[in-house]
């Protein structure tokens, strides 16, 4: 292998037609643009490469053709300039060209506005010239690579397609309340209401674990279905629990207390341990559970709670919180209740003294009517306003089956929609502030440029605090959807406070009846659906009507904070195998290249040897 100027190896010329006066016809006319067009007449009738030298997204591209053509006025025509003197395959150059791309152009560009490189400096620079016999190899080895690459690249393409598909397929999964495969059947429910039976004269020492409110019976079916359908964190955590690995310590899945079921449980040390996921960030979820760890407490249980992410991030760190919790009855007596309690002193006792009744497992009919009589009750107060009545859902309208202790209701019914509002006129100096202020003004370009997993984590623009009184106000942990333009139907949580403009809209969520994750999972599984449902021709929208009478399925609470973490968890599963493919891709892209320096390293060894 030799260095040798580009003018010394080839011929070049600038081509002669510019875009504007190209008419298409039979013949290529080769610019400095990915795709070509065509030209009625034709300069060149060889085999050539076309180099891009004065388009500046385009510079450096190289074409190879061999053929009847034209080439842009922007682009130089490369031909072998001595065949016998100095033999050359012109597509083994084309590999080469495209592959020095970017140190040619750092080497021989001019001009700052506009990028360019001249004939001169393009003549000058100097390329690796190898004999015929070695171009031809290397040719031939990266054009099996390429086509390895390309079957590569289909497969990735079709990956990506697929984890595209099984995102969908979980949406509607979880929607339809197929991801958590059952739920309680209702004819095994407990007596609504039933007290604990004890002995009359047994006493409970104090904190003991009341145990015939272990695993009841109307929970071994869904005990058994949580089991068989672990979440991806839990089951990686079981893992590191099960077979006695901790000190010796039995643990188990899905226990039951009462009617609630932990995740994990070692009975010898009264340990619950509990995974959350972005559910249980939710505040009325985050109440149920605290209601939960306080009996649970009562009983003398101790629960350890940790976000799924521990188990990938720091399962070490993990699993030394809870040795650490081995023995806390000894070390922490005071979590305890006072008194222990005998038989007749737990049936009575108030609940806050440990008193339990079994009640009847939550539905989402129960729950709707709390939410009704709630926005009732606020509609009475004057702090919302009376609308319309909602008509009666039709079962012709039903899209899907969903489980026997869901409810199909009207989003009216359980949101209080509002409109946002815009200050006018916009760039007012009364209502915009220049500068960040703690009024966030929030428009759709900001959910699609400023979200992270659908949550809104800032704003472009800021109002005044004059301005803020024209608009409406939303707070953090809200549901927010475009409501007009492109992007009707483009929903997220607001992970900041602001005031929306009047493009967007908000269902203020009643009585904490609905977790807003599981809306957001809905309405995202309804995006197409609500986009194609805008009306208008200058300015397509829909409007507040449209969205209260929008269906939506209603789970009970502990149901939709279940399906939130599991979907959140599979998503993120989703998120890695996306992860991973786009590696695979870029490993790919740099296949071709590892393959080239292999062969020029391998070739300029050869010849290192042959010297000596």
């Amino acid at each position: 292998m030799s260095l040798l100027r580009i003018d010394e190896i080839f011929n070049f010329e600038k081509g002669v037609l510019q875009s504007s006066k190209c008419v298409p016809g039979e013949y290529d006319f080769i610019t400095a643009s990915a795709d070509w067009k065509t030209h009625n007449e034709y300069t060149h009738d060889c085999e050539a490469l076309i180099f891009a030298a004065a388009a500046s997204g385009s510079l450096g591209r190289t074409h190879y053709v061999n053929g009847k053509f034209i080439s842009s006025d922007l682009c130089f025509i490369i031909t072998p300039k001595d065949p016998k003197k100095l033999p050359v395959d012109l597509k083994f150059y084309h590999i080469l060209f495209n592959e020095l791309k970017d140190e040619i152009v750092r080497n021989t560009k001019a001009g700052t506005s506009k990028e360019a490189i001249g004939l001169g400096s393009f003549g000058k620079y100097q390329l690796p010239y190898f004999d015929i016999t070695t171009q031809v190899e290397i040719k031939n080895r990266f054009v099996d690579s390429e086509e390895i690459k390309s079957s590569l690249s289909n497969e990735l393409d079709l990956q990506v397609g697929l984890v595209q598909q099984l995102r969908q397929q979980l949406l509607q999964d979880a929607v339809q309340g197929k991801l958590l495969k059952s739920s309680p059947p209702l004819e095994e429910e407990y007596p609504k209401g039933e007290v604990v039976e004890t002995q009359p004269n047994q006493e409970y020492p104090q904190g003991e674990v009341v145990n015939n409110l272990n695993n009841l019976p109307h929970l071994k079916t869904f005990r058994k279905t949580l089991r068989n359908n672990l979440t991806p964190a839990e089951a990686k955590l079981w893992t590191l629990l099960k077979g006695k690995q901790l000190h010796g310590k039995k643990f188990r899945r899905q226990f039951s207390v009462a009617n609630y079921i932990l995740d994990f449980y070692c009975p010898e040390e009264r340990l619950a341990i509990e995974l959350d996921g972005q559910g249980h960030f939710e505040a009325s979820q985050a109440e149920y559970d605290l209601e939960r760890d306080l009996f649970l407490n009562h009983c003398g249980i101790k629960v350890l709670r940790f976000e799924n992410k521990w188990v990938w991030d720091n399962p070490e760190g993990l699993i030394d919180e809870v040795r650490g919790s081995f023995g806390w009855k000894n070390n922490y007596p005071s979590v305890l209740r006072t008194a222990p309690l005998k038989g007749e002193q737990l049936k009575h006792e108030d609940k806050d003294r440990l008193h339990f009744e079994i009640e009847q497992p939550e539905t989402g009919q129960a729950l709707l009517a709390k939410i009704k009589a709630e926005k009732q009750k606020l509609i009475v107060e004057k702090k919302l306003k009376k609308e319309k009545e909602l008509p009666p859902i039709k079962p012709e309208e039903i899209p899907f089956e969903i489980p026997e202790n869901w409810v199909w209701c009207r989003l009216g019914e359980i949101t209080d929609i509002q409109r946002g509002s815009s200050p006018r006129p916009k760039g007012d100096s009364r209502y915009f502030s220049k500068v960040a202020t703690e009024f966030n003004w929030i428009t759709i370009s900001d959910i699609s440029d400023y979200c992270q997993d659908y949550v809104l984590l800032e704003t472009r623009e800021h109002l005044t605090e004059e301005g803020s009184k024209h608009s409406r106000y939303v707070d953090v942990g809200e549901f927010i959807i475009a409501v007009s333009g492109s992007t009707t139907g483009k929903c997220c949580i607001t992970g900041i406070n602001g005031f929306i403009y009047d493009g967007l809209a908000v269902a203020k969520i009643i009585n904490k009846g609905l977790i807003s994750r599981f809306l957001l999972n809905y309405m995202i599984s309804l995006y197409t659906k609500i986009n194609n449902s805008k009306s208008g021709a200058s300015f397509p929208n829909i409007n507040t009507e449209y969205l209260n009478n929008l269906l939506i399925p209603l789970p009970p609470l502990s149901e939709q904070s279940r399906i939130v973490q599991k979907l959140d968890e599979l998503m993120q599963y989703c998120n890695e195998l996306e992860a991973s493919i786009k590696e695979s891709e870029s490993q790919n892209e740099k296949l071709l290249q590892q393959v080239l320096r292999e062969a020029f390293s391998e070739t300029a060894g050869k010849r290192e040897k042959a010297a000596i």
